[in-house]
């Protein structure tokens, strides 16, 4: 796997080209001149958007599924390797009641990795979710500060399972930016996201001061 920190795209022209974003545009001009102007390219997110030329660029900075992604085409070493230690303590879940693991993991800035998954209980509001535990292993260590977090969890009828919204409350408070991955066990689409987006609008700054 390549570990750049470029998103690989598909070209609109042609499906079978594959390119790192940095050199996206560059390559569209070039590959462009092999077709005619009336020709309907391919939207690199979502193959049901067809579109005109001159529409293309502006539509790939815009589409609605850029964030969601091939799960493949994660190319970053170190999304990967968060991903991947998410599905893994997913096996670890407590979860005799609902049947439902969910797997987290959280990279601290120091490139460490704390690790937590989902543990029930039979009084429902003492359990604990599995992003919390992943969070609160890494301060409970020292850590205060974050880069991201992946979620692993197999919902049915949905493709991502996101935070609930104590978790979404829980990492605002480490940081509102900090980049979510989300996914299904066997990892083939990878959604990503932000805090803010999850939580937007917080009545709560993440120094924990009531906004005006």
């Amino acid at each position: 796997m390549n570990s750049n920190n470029d998103e690989v795209l598909h070209c609109p022209y042609n499906k079978y080209h594959r390119i790192a974003s940095s050199k996206f545009q560059r390559h569209l001009v070039k590959c462009e001149k092999n077709f005619p102007p009336d020709y309907k390219v391919i939207c690199p997110y979502n193959a049901t958007h067809r579109l005109s030329k001159s529409e293309i660029e502006e539509h790939i900075s815009t589409c609605p599924m850029r964030r969601t992604v091939e799960g493949s085409y994660i190319q970053h070493g170190e999304t990967q390797e968060l991903i991947k230690e998410s599905a893994a303590v997913r096996e670890n879940a407590y979860s005799p009641y609902s049947k439902f693991k969910v797997g987290a993991a959280v990279r601290c800035v120091d490139g460490s990795i704390s690790r937590g998954c989902n543990v029930e209980n039979a009084s429902y509001p003492a359990g604990v979710c599995a992003e919390v535990t992943a969070i609160a292993r890494a301060v409970s260590e020292g850590k205060r500060k974050f880069t991201a977090l992946a979620v692993v969890a197999d919902q049915e009828n949905t493709s991502f399972t996101t935070p609930c919204g104590v978790c979404r409350q829980f990492m605002s408070e480490f940081g509102e930016n900090m980049p979510i991955y989300l996914t299904r066990s066997d990892m083939k689409k990878v959604l990503r996201t932000e805090v803010n987006e999850l939580l937007p609008l917080s009545p709560f700054r993440t120094n924990g001061t009531e906004t005006s």
